[in-house]
């Protein structure tokens, strides 16, 4: 008995293999480790809000521009961009389209791009209101999107001969925990109308009510640095947990502290004037209850930008100490890791709701909310609308020894903390602000004690969020230290967002879908295959003939798209032959997106599913060239076709009689029977077909597979059939069989010779 299919299986379900380490094979020279480095200005026209307080104005000066930065690093085997933007923060939407053009315009795979925002305070906003849930981007929010993809191209073309190393500093000097315990009786109440606060942030300074701080900083500066081989800097990539420093002068753009820092580190280095320039970047990192003002003393008077050059300089001093230690390497070992993350949102109780829309009642009509406790009612009712649940982007990136985690949130200091002891990869740290915006992210024992960022309104998500995202950053870049690259989740997208066409209702059985896993990027080929899964038009066997599927797909680099595909008896003909064909015309059409070769997408069904693919295969069009939806004008003719244990026929004492029925209904008109016969509807532009059944099959006879192939062989059409004496029905890829097991071997060889798997072309630079 041959093992190897169930071993291939069981492991490519958990991890797909990464390379992480330089290696060297029969005296060949290691691959030549890469940097390059870049900035894209994203500077805002002025008179856009500014917002970071709760009364957004226009801006009315530029006192420095604010910059996208980029560093690239590439060690011949994986390829990881980091882009940090001088904005308070980027909306999950800006970022999607940032990464489906970096995607499309240089191959980068998603998942292997960090994007974030600094935290400035003083730049007009891309996050566009506050609790949307749509996708649409504002003019501002896609030039940065725009901006971004330029700079990710632009380092990429900068790539050079690089050394890397990376190292911490320390400058406690300028951060301080900004939650406080006070004296009985002086926490201030709520928006709310609540006394239950025990702590309050942004206390009076020097105040005789303040008793301790509520938790501790982080001084702590981590940075990775390239290097050009003759020692010239690169980059640099800086990670600090402090909140920002403000202190500009009336309405002035600026990137804060950040920016300077980026100035002055560049200065310490030497690195003026460079060509290509030199590129430092400075991420924000768990500075949610962290900012730099030292409350046990008094506010001390200093001009406009004093204080944000103080700390800047400081920490760039900090950097460049550091910096003269650095252990610079030839190569280091790249990974990434991207997961949609489940969460839950907060919502108001129905007494918070009362009291919101009473606090708004007393507005005069047209007035908009001025104090905090207006502003908080209004807050309450928008997050009232906002879904129960819903997922956010976490990212784990492996640099060298060097262990990055991302949380789209402003993160409390005592999770980087927590990240930074338990992380398998040290020295580790936490891009606060990255691929989104979701509010504040605090320690449950944070939550507990109130505050500003605990409050409805501030804080978005449920209260005990924190360690489970801490769990799975920590299981991500654990497998990244153990030099694999976990399983990407797979995407779920709607066939038809606005309503699939004939749909009787709106629940998820109304909801064609492809759930979408695509390999790794060094393993893909350019195939695709639209897997149709069995179940009789009744249900849906997605393991075994969907995800199973999937991962042996991805192992052999193709891409993999499982249907979703509508069912009886609530839905017959047309409606799952509509779904194949949407399936195939959406791989089609978005091919570049997903690193697909538009010439070699596949199905591959099983039972029931094996009809839906041979419908695929004898019932398609070359696309509506009229239609404004461009999808609809792909063609819908997949390149080959995998039917296991296919239903076929619709005649009766052929077929599988639960599969007509759901399919056409227990009457059906005999023209629909012979329509969906599809051994009848072969034709010379039938394309290959690679079929598998077993003879004493009880549920679908194997005069199904043989008629098909019979056809097929009458019309020239290529085709290959392997039937098996024994094996039950359903068996999927069968790897308990000692004797099944071997067809999917058979399938991968018939795909080779016909070219499916053939390495696919260098993307052109």
């Amino acid at each position: 008995m041959s093992l190897r299919p169930l071993f291939l299986l069981r492991f490519l379900l958990f991890v797909l293999p990464l390379c992480l380490a330089v290696t060297v094979v029969d005296g060949a020279a290691p691959p030549q480790f890469k940097a390059g480095a870049a900035t894209s200005n994203i500077t805002p026209a002025i008179g856009g809000d500014i917002i970071g307080g709760f009364h957004p104005f226009p801006s009315k000066h530029v006192h420095d521009d604010l910059h996208a930065r980029c560093l690239v690093l590439d060690n011949g085997e994986a390829r990881v961009a980091f882009v940090v933007c001088d904005l308070i923060g980027l909306s999950r939407y800006l970022c999607d389209e940032a990464r489906r053009l970096v995607h499309e315009e240089t191959g980068l795979p998603a998942a292997n791009l960090m994007m974030s925002g600094t935290h400035t305070h003083s730049a007009t906003s891309a996050l566009g209101e506050r609790y949307s849930t749509s996708p649409a981007l504002n003019d501002y929010q896609k030039f940065v999107a725009r901006r971004i993809a330029d700079v990710v191209r632009c380092a990429i073309n900068n790539l050079a001969p690089a050394q890397i190393g990376w190292a911490a500093g320390s400058e406690p000097r300028h951060v301080f925990n900004r939650r406080w315990f006070m004296k009985p009786g002086t926490v201030p109440v709520t928006p709310f109308g609540g006394t239950n606060d025990l702590v309050k942030m942004n206390p009076p300074r020097a105040s005789a009510n303040l008793v301790k701080p509520a938790g501790p900083t982080d001084p702590e500066i981590c940075f990775i640095a390239v290097r050009r081989p003759d020692g010239k800097p690169l980059g640099l990539l800086a990670n600090y947990s402090l909140h920002y420093v403000g202190g500009v002068r009336g309405a002035d753009i600026s990137a804060d502290y950040y920016g300077m820092f980026c100035d002055r580190v560049q200065q310490l280095l030497g690195a003026d004037r460079q060509e290509p320039p030199f590129v430092a970047m400075m991420s924000n990192g768990t500075s949610g209850n962290i900012n730099n003002i030292d409350f046990t003393k008094p506010g001390e008077k200093m001009a406009a930008y004093e204080k944000m050059r103080l700390v800047a300089n400081d920490v760039a001093a900090a950097v460049h100490k550091a910096y003269q230690n650095i252990q610079w390497r030839d190569s280091a070992a790249l990974g990434a890791a991207f997961r949609e993350f489940d969460i839950k949102f907060r919502h108001p109780t129905p007494e918070q709701l009362e009291r919101a829309k009473g606090v708004l009642a007393k507005l005069k009509p047209g007035a908009k909310p001025d104090t905090l406790e207006e502003i908080y009612a209004d807050r309450t009712l928008k997050v009232a609308e906002h879904p129960k649940s819903g997922q956010i982007p976490l990212q784990a990136l492996r640099v060298g020894d060097v262990g990055i985690g991302t949380i789209p949130t402003e993160v409390f200091v005592e999770i980087g903390l927590e990240m930074k002891q338990r992380s398998p990869l040290k020295p580790a740290f936490v891009v606060s602000l990255a691929h989104g915006y979701f509010g504040y992210l605090p320690t449950p024992e944070q939550h507990k004690l109130g505050g500003y960022e605990t409050w409805l309104g501030t804080n978005r998500l449920e209260a005990d969020t924190s360690p489970k995202i801490v769990a799975a950053l920590l299981e991500m870049l654990g497998q990244l230290h153990a030099g694999v690259q976990p399983a990407p989740e797979p995407k779920v997208e709607l066939l038809w967002p606005q309503g699939a066409p004939g749909a009787v209702g709106s629940e998820d059985a109304d909801k064609p879908t492809l759930t979408i896993w695509l390999p790794p990027a060094a393993k893909a080929n350019g195939a695709a295959v639209v897997i149709c899964p069995g179940g009789g038009y009744g249900h849906l066997a997605v393991k075994h003939e969907g995800a199973d599927i999937a991962a042996w797909l991805n192992a052999r680099g193709v891409a993999a798209f499982m249907l979703k595909y509508r069912l009886g008896p609530r839905y017959h003909h047309p409606s799952p032959m509509l779904d194949v064909q949407r399936a195939v015309r959406t791989v089609r059409t978005r091919a570049a997106e997903w690193s697909v070769d538009p010439k070699r997408i596949g199905v591959w069904g099983f039972s029931a599913g094996g009809h839906l693919a041979s419908t695929a295969g004898t019932h398609f069009g070359g696309g509506n060239a009229g239609s404004s939806d461009k999808i609809e004008r792909a063609s819908c003719r997949p390149d080959f076709m995998i039917l296991a244990y296919p239903v076929i026929s619709m005649e009766t004492g052929v077929t599988h009689g639960g599969s007509r029925n759901n399919l056409l209904g227990k009457e059906p008109d005999p023209k629909l029977v012979e329509l969906m016969s599809n051994e009848k509807q072969v034709t010379k532009r039938t394309p290959p077909a690679f079929l598998f059944h077993t003879r004493d099959d009880q549920a679908v006879p194997v005069e199904n597979a043989v008629r098909f192939h019979d056809a097929l062989q009458k019309a020239e059409v290529p085709a290959e059939i392997q039937l098996y004496d024994h094996g039950k029905h359903g068996v999927g890829l069968a790897p308990n069989d000692p004797v099944l097991c071997t067809w999917p071997d058979r399938l991968e060889a018939w795909l080779k010779a016909r070219g499916v798997l053939a390495a696919k072309q260098p993307a052109k630079p």
